[in-house]
């Protein structure tokens, strides 16, 4: 009897139906069709991405005999989950991972900290450019944990002012750091970045020093030069690393 009990238990496990349990698992879309499906709430996902987190392991799409993928409801709702875990918690891939594995074993997931400022659609929303805004708000629109704000400013890749707020670019900060972070690179060894930003906004502005015009005009005439430099040395890194890269690696 026991060696019976054991078995069913076997049979159990084997016939266990990953998350989502009530999704159709017929395999009747392409991966064109799903992109495009997706592409309403995730307007840059391509067809390399939702390959990409096929590799990760979410999912795993059906093939044909001629090795073309097809995609279930199921398949994409994983999809979702993963696309949705990045864009309003940051989650990393092994994060995502783990909280679908809980998920396909029945238990319940905890919620992670989210981007609390959004629009009417659910899309995480950028505070007005030129603004100022608090710590808190910072935190509401990225869903930053209040420790990773204080790393980041410990690094140098938030500074803020007497005041102690932050410039509306600061969102946009935040939530790429976590991007490096989710792809390895932890907040205290971004430091290089900050002091290479550093460096060019030095060399901006020493490239605008020879006009020396006074008034409002000439000082935004001198921003925009400068702006206009660091634009174009960071795309010459961008470059230059890039080739690097190639070197290297």
């Amino acid at each position: 009897m026991a060696a019976v009990a054991k078995s069913a238990k076997d049979n159990s496990a084997e016939n266990h139906v990953p998350w989502p349990q009530n999704a159709d698992r017929t395999p009747r879309f392409s991966i064109g069709q799903v992109t495009a499906r997706l592409q309403n709430e995730f307007p840059s996902l391509t067809q390399s991405k939702i390959r990409y987190i096929e590799d990760t392991g979410v999912f795993e799409a059906t093939r044909s005999a001629g090795g073309i993928r097809k995609f279930s409801e199921a398949n994409i709702e994983r999809i979702r989950y993963y696309l949705v875990a990045q864009r309003d918690s940051y989650l990393p891939v092994d994060a995502i991972l783990a909280n679908l594995e809980k998920l396909d074993q029945g238990e319940s997931v905890e919620v992670t900290p989210v981007a609390r400022i959004v629009s009417n659609e659910g899309m995480a929303i950028e505070p007005l450019e030129g603004s100022e805004i608090t710590r808190r708000d910072l935190e509401d629109f990225t869903g930053a944990h209040p420790e990773e704000i204080d790393e980041l400013i410990s690094v140098g890749v938030l500074q803020p002012n007497v005041k102690n707020r932050f410039p509306a670019s600061a969102v946009k900060a935040v939530r790429l750091s976590r991007m490096l972070s989710e792809a390895g690179i932890t907040y205290r060894r971004m430091r290089p970045l900050t002091t290479f930003a550093s460096r060019i906004s030095q060399l901006a502005a020493e490239a605008t020093q020879v006009d020396r015009a006074k008034g409002s005009v000439a000082h935004q005439r001198r921003l925009t030069k400068a702006n206009d430099i660091a634009k174009v040395a960071a795309e010459l890194a961008h470059v230059l690393t890039r080739q690097d890269i190639d070197r290297n690696l």
